[in-house]
């Protein structure tokens, strides 16, 4: 954790040049950010990207006429939806993708998260034990559990809805709300007030 008292560049020079350490490609291929993962933090989350994967990217949006104002990664999202929405901070977190499982470990604890595949072989009730394994701390202890589908709640798991962080519901709402879990951490990130 860089010094309180830098500066916003220095601290951004230092963090940036730390950074570059931990990663084999040169400052010039990757592109980095960080925060604090919590207000309370006394590391930082360090998150790095291929400068050429994300320019990709950024031209994709803006031909679809999309200007995005912040770029983050999808575990980020998930926990930002999670808080929003009320969830605690001990709860572990799995979301079902298209084709990939997402986790999040509970962010009362250090940021961990991971992808797995979605083979015929891998079932939910792996996916559940990979995280299990992955946060021992959880016990027993149900994980919330969403999906880009529409699906039954796995045995072991909780589910839980974005539209919970919301306010004011206008009709028409969206008949699977967990689908929407990632762009609505996207949509309420707490940084961005």
């Amino acid at each position: 954790m860089p010094d309180s008292r830098l500066q916003a560049s220095a601290r951004n020079d230092y963090v940036t040049s730390q950074g570059l350490k931990q990663f084999p490609l040169d400052g010039q291929t990757l592109v980095l950010d960080y925060r604090a993962p919590s207000a309370q933090s006394a590391t930082l989350l360090l998150t790095a990207a291929r400068q050429q994967e994300l320019q990709q990217w950024l031209h994709c949006l803006q031909q679809a006429d999309l200007h995005p104002q912040v770029v983050d990664i999808t575990p980020c999202a998930l926990l930002s939806m999670a808080a929003q929405a009320g969830l605690a901070p001990q709860a572990a977190l799995l979301h079902r993708l298209d084709d990939q499982w997402l986790w999040a470990a509970p962010r009362s604890e250090a940021f961990a998260c991971g992808l797995l595949p979605v083979d015929n072989k891998a079932d939910v009730a792996q996916a559940l034990r990979a995280v299990r394994a992955a946060c021992p701390s959880l016990g027993d202890k149900e994980i919330y559990y969403s999906s880009v589908f529409e699906e039954p709640l796995p045995d072991g798991a909780l589910r839980w809805s974005p539209l919970s962080a919301f306010s004011h519901l206008q009709p028409p709402l969206p008949a699977w709300p967990q689908a929407f879990v990632l762009a609505g951490g996207l949509a309420l990130r707490a940084e961005d007030g």
